[in-house]
């Protein structure tokens, strides 16, 4: 099941007042990267220019992630381009076991190998367009704390606009990250 948390479930999680958290679930949709990225293009239109524009991503098991990753390069180099990128497993933390968020289904080589080839995809995807800083990380709680680590480069009005976009694991760990009631 691929995830974005868009739509149906559109959700704008501000935390520490200059952080947008955009989660899409356009898994009704024919092509659901392709509607999250439509539906980005609006939310993400708002945004002062300039303002760093982060996309966090991954996907499971065997998943094609330069096909899921399509949409989102298009969006890159049509003029709303990501200023970084993050690829992590679906993993929450490093420091504390989540039974709730583990997916049986996958085995651990394939979790440790997805990230990094997600990230390759994207490098290929993006080689013609606007720089991106990349990252690969290790948990769903880095990638909140490498998040946070961008704050310094905006301005004291200015958010820093983020996708999450990716597998059901991934939005729930994101949620359980940052503190999120779910109800």
């Amino acid at each position: 099941l691929f995830l974005s948390l868009c739509l149906s479930f559109s959700l704008i999680h501000s935390y520490s007042h200059r952080t947008e958290i955009k989660l899409a679930n356009p898994h009704a949709y024919a092509n659901p990267p392709q509607a999250c990225a439509d539906w980005f293009s609006v939310a993400a239109g708002k945004c002062t220019p300039g303002c760093p524009r982060v996309m966090i991503f991954n996907c499971g098991g065997d998943r094609d992630a330069a096909a899921l990753l399509q949409p989102y390069a298009a969006l890159h180099a049509g003029g709303l381009p990501f200023t970084h990128a993050a690829f992590c497993p679906n993993v929450v933390s490093q420091k504390r076991s989540y039974t709730d968020q583990s997916n049986m289904m996958v085995s651990a080589v394939c979790l440790d190998q997805q990230p990094e080839k997600a990230r390759s995809a994207w490098l290929q995807l993006t080689a013609d367009g606007p720089p991106c800083a990349m990252a690969q990380v290790r948990s769903i709680e880095d990638t909140v704390a490498w998040i946070e680590s961008l704050r310094p480069s905006v301005g004291p009005d200015d958010r820093i606009q983020v996708l999450v976009s990716g597998s059901l694991h991934l939005i729930g760990g994101m949620l359980l990250s940052l503190g999120c009631e779910v109800v």
